[in-house]
């Protein structure tokens, strides 16, 4: 468990005086926008899905990458950040072509 000052405790809240310049793990996820979408947007994944997701929903998982520059038409591919502590696990892996994957 994270200090209660720490970056990822106060990410998507007002900061106190006390909060130092910090980094941490967004994990990202490819997705298709189900409809017309914008960066930032809050985001929910159609009933049953896992793929196509929209500003609707019954639960948001995270919000469409917020450094695409412009609307972000239907059908389009793009980077799901999802919404920092909720993940459950997290495995970082790399493939490199001298090693067996």
């Amino acid at each position: 468990m994270s200090k209660p000052d720490e970056a990822l405790d106060l990410v998507g809240r007002p900061i106190p005086e006390s909060a130092k310049r910090d980094a941490v793990h967004i994990a990202l996820a490819p997705v298709v926008a189900g409809e017309d979408l914008n960066p930032g947007d809050w985001v929910a994944f159609a009933a049953g899905g896992h793929t196509t997701v929209f500003r609707h929903g019954h639960r948001y998982v995270g919000i469409v990458d917020p450094y695409v520059v412009g609307p972000i038409p239907k059908g389009t591919r793009v980077y799901l950040f999802l919404t920092p502590g909720s993940i459950t696990s997290l495995v970082h892996r790399w493939q490199h072509p001298a090693f067996p994957d």
